[in-house]
């Protein structure tokens, strides 16, 4: 994909997910922790969950946020404990231009969980993973569900948990995150 494709579709996701309310960030790998932190301290966030992905991909963020005094949850937590934190940070395999949703896939319940618990979802995704439409996301969802790559737990999420179903009043954070951020990093 070309660097005007590609900014393109980052213009187009931003959009959408604006649309829904999910305020996107685009960022260098480099200003990751300084904009996780700036986000977390706008929401008065103590204790954050990270996904193994995110671990594994920024390892200086855990740090980095434990020595500026957030309390960072194990990667092994009880879901209760999942439940009490008050951010999620999650990496997402791709985002949908078309929708400004995110792909999150994990093998692991409780990185799912991070996505699901707590009232602020972080989500970090890389520019180059976008896709433009559903037809792609679809190609993409269906080699995890019957390929070789199988993943037990896949959403695609556009947007913080809303519901109207109660008198067809529109509720945010419901059945999920009050907030959803995405920072999508340029660089890589």
């Amino acid at each position: 994909m070309t660097v005007g494709a590609e900014t393109q579709l980052a213009v187009a996701f931003a959009e959408r997910a604006a649309s829904v309310g999910t305020p996107t960030y685009p960022t260098p790998r480099v200003g990751v922790v300084a904009l996780v932190e700036r986000l977390l301290g706008a929401e008065a966030v103590r204790r954050v969950a990270l996904d193994a992905d995110t671990r594994e991909a920024l390892p200086e963020l855990a740090t980095a946020l434990a020595e500026s005094g957030y309390v960072i949850l194990p990667t092994d937590a009880a879901p209760g404990t999942l439940a009490l934190a008050d951010a999620g940070i999650s990496w997402a395999a791709f985002g949908v231009a078309e929708t400004g949703s995110v792909a999150l896939a994990t093998p692991a319940r409780g990185d799912r969980l991070i996505s699901m618990l707590p009232p602020l979802h972080l989500v970090l995704l890389r520019q180059s993973r976008l896709v433009a439409g559903l037809d792609d996301a679809a190609d993409r969802l269906r080699v995890w569900t019957t390929g070789t790559d199988r993943q037990p737990y896949v959403s695609l999420v556009t947007g913080a948990s809303r519901t109207s179903d109660i008198e067809r009043v529109l509720t945010i954070g419901v059945h999920g995150p009050r907030a959803q951020h995405i920072l999508l990093l340029t660089d890589e």
